[in-house]
């Protein structure tokens, strides 16, 4: 019982494993090329879009951002007219509104009892 069970299955051969860890190299590597492919894309297809001159101005957004964010707000687009409304709408500037402060509620103002002593 204080023994680890053995494993149904090893691979002893080192050629054997070696060649596993190729295969998955090569597996990550094509993922990889992939992926800066995809990146490309997107940037060639942000370089061209109406609406990117818009979020371009917001701050610490790369080219594969901005696509992704075009890709997602939608709707906000056709509303926006300047980029400070776009980023107030999308949640990424905040509001500098001053509210007035909530009027105090009557219990608010009322001193609590004290409890009755002994």
């Amino acid at each position: 019982m204080r023994a680890a069970p053995k494993a149904a299955s090893r691979i002893s051969e080192a050629a054997a494993v070696e060649q596993l860890i190729q295969v998955q190299v090569q597996l990550v590597q094509g993922i990889r090329t992939t992926i800066r492919t995809l990146d490309k894309g997107i940037v060639g297809a942000v370089e061209t879009h109406p609406y990117a001159p818009l979020f371009a101005t917001m701050p610490r957004i790369g080219r594969v951002s901005l696509g992704q964010i075009i890709g997602e707000i939608g709707p906000l687009l056709e509303r926006a007219r300047t980029s400070e409304q776009l980023m107030a709408e999308a949640g990424v500037v905040p509001v500098t509104e001053r509210r007035a402060s909530p009027a105090r509620s009557p219990s608010a103002s009322r001193p609590t009892a004290e409890p009755a002593s002994p």
